[in-house]
């Protein structure tokens, strides 16, 4: 913001005025805008009834190859979000992973189909492939003993961010 140097005469009081008057409408303005606009720099989120986790959305082939992999830990709060084109059984395994986590698998209707909790870190290839009991369009990973912590189950349904 600049700051102008007004002269003391009528004409300059006017233009002050002019000033307050556009800063406040400006600010206005923003304030409206931030109304809307302002949440979508929150990170997105998947809630259920009882708790919401932040997540990072994977919807592209590279993204969900790379997952969680190489990641140190996975805050309780926090999750990692995979989309996928259409519904299926999609397998998930631990490779170059440091830490256990919670594998859910949620359908079109954004249901919980499949849970597997407490997933080990893979240490030695050939690594566990973990394949879901129904077919899925979304996969949310937690930080393991979430799911049971608060209360997720199969058959819950959640909220989720606007995916494709």
């Amino acid at each position: 913001m600049s700051i102008v140097k007004l002269q003391g005469g009528r004409k300059d009081r006017y233009a002050h005025k002019f000033m307050n008057i556009g800063a406040g409408f400006l600010c206005c303005l923003m304030a409206l805008s931030c109304g809307q606009g302002c949440a979508a720099d929150l990170p997105p989120q998947v809630c259920s009834a009882k708790k919401c986790f932040s997540v990072d959305m994977m919807s592209t082939p590279e993204q969900r190859e790379q997952g969680l992999m190489f990641y140190a830990s996975l805050p309780e709060d926090q999750g990692m979000f995979f989309i996928f084109e259409e519904s299926g059984r999609y397998p998930f395994w631990m490779k170059n992973m440091k830490f256990a986590i919670d594998i859910l698998w949620i359908d079109e209707n954004k249901r919980i189909v499949d849970i597997k909790d407490h997933v080990p870190a893979c240490e030695a290839e050939p690594c566990t492939v973990y394949t879901p009991k129904s077919n899925a369009r979304y996969v949310l990973e937690l930080s393991a003993g979430a799911a049971q912590a608060n209360g997720l189950k199969v058959g819950e349904e959640l909220k989720i961010p606007n995916t494709m």
